[in-house]
């Protein structure tokens, strides 16, 4: 009988952006997280906790699956985290040892990627002035991101229709591979009003967002479920409710996907992260 395998798809939600533990800094009650100097480091420190943390090993926990391969990575886009997803899987045989599940959760659909000297940069186009403080993005990021948004016009359809199109690769080289997927949305201010265009252009069967009627990520009032820094994301309760969501999801509309037995051990790795072709293409 084959074993489960968990893959989680996204960004810094995927990742676990947000746990932080405040015994790993010099932690100051209601300083926000762009006001440290040394956020850099501090990020750095916790991104073990992010891993172990976050919503993915939970709902591997909660589907009762024996392995998980998380590839969250903070800042990354849709088509950025395809390309990753292809840069790892795509000549692998995973389906003749696993009974695998693809999760995608899906970022901002503005966010786009592209190739540079041999690696994929991913390219936030919506910067606040906080982070572009803490990351030190160059002028020429920035430029491009605004000429991007300035270039498409309406940041919601064409980010949706750009956004789909990447979702229904994933879906074929899903189906080509042996793998079942599904995704949803985190973005409800950005989804909700546009449930009827997003439901047309994605593929139903994967989607667990349009039969969605609860928030997957807590609201902003759950003080208690968001970091502690102000980040912007959710902490570790944030992401039990985020689990806790997804399983509800899942057991209503595909409950064929959650495992009968519990495995004598839980195994999870992370493996955010692109391939680097300059070292590898002369």
């Amino acid at each position: 009988m084959k074993q489960k395998l968990l893959i989680t798809v996204g960004c810094s939600v995927t990742e676990g952006y947000g746990c932080f533990d405040p015994a790993t800094f010099n932690y100051i009650h209601g300083k926000k997280y762009y006001e440290y100097s040394d956020f850099s480091d501090i990020f750095k420190k916790n991104r073990l906790n992010f891993h172990n943390k976050g919503w993915p090993p939970r709902l591997q926990k909660k589907l009762k699956y024996d392995k998980l391969i998380n590839l969250g990575l903070s800042g990354s886009s849709t088509s950025g985290q395809l390309k990753m997803f292809i840069e790892k899987f795509y000549d692998t045989t995973l389906s003749e040892k696993y009974d695998v599940l693809v999760f995608w959760l899906l970022t901002h659909q503005s966010r786009i990627s592209f190739y540079r000297d041999g690696l994929n940069v991913d390219i936030l186009p919506h910067l606040t002035n906080e982070i572009q403080k803490v990351h030190k993005f160059s002028n020429e990021y920035i430029e491009i991101g605004m000429g991007y948004l300035n270039f498409i016009k309406d940041v919601v359809r064409d980010g949706l229709l750009e956004q789909s199109f990447y979702v229904k690769l994933m879906e074929i080289v899903c189906k080509e591979k042996g793998f079942n997927f599904l995704f949803t949305a985190m973005e409800p201010k950005a989804y909700k009003q546009h449930v009827e265009s997003f439901s047309k252009l994605f593929p139903r069967e994967h989607d667990l967002y349009s039969t969605n009627n609860v928030d997957i990520v807590p609201k902003k009032e759950e003080v208690e479920k968001w970091s502690l820094l102000d980040c912007g994301h959710p902490n570790e309760l944030g992401y039990e409710h985020m689990a806790n969501m997804m399983y509800g999801l899942i057991s209503e509309h595909k409950s064929y996907l959650i495992n009968k037995d519990t495995p004598q051990k839980f195994e999870h790795s992370y493996e955010g992260g692109y391939k680097n072709y300059s070292e590898i293409l002369v």
